[in-house]
């Protein structure tokens, strides 16, 4: 599998993960649960959300920049435009 195929992988299976979250909230404000539960489960599904923009990001940039360009400095950039 090459490198595109397994990030389009990873970024697909973390999307599932985050449906799951988004159908625990639903189902935990049906149940009446806590406001504090509810919360909870919301700020877990949009960090998972903003970790996978980070990610596209990151690959995006590294992809235009020249091969000698430092990850660290893309990463660096892209948490600064994104946070």
């Amino acid at each position: 599998m090459s490198n595109a195929e397994d990030q389009k992988k990873v970024i697909s299976d973390h999307l599932h993960r985050i449906n799951g979250q988004i159908e625990a909230i639903e189902r935990m404000i049906n149940e009446e649960r806590t406001c504090v539960d509810v919360l909870q489960q919301i700020r877990a599904a949009r960090s998972s959300l903003g970790s996978i923009e980070k990610q596209l990001a990151t690959s995006e940039l590294l992809g235009c920049l020249p091969a000698d360009q430092e990850a660290g400095k893309v990463e660096k950039l892209v948490g600064t435009l994104l946070d």
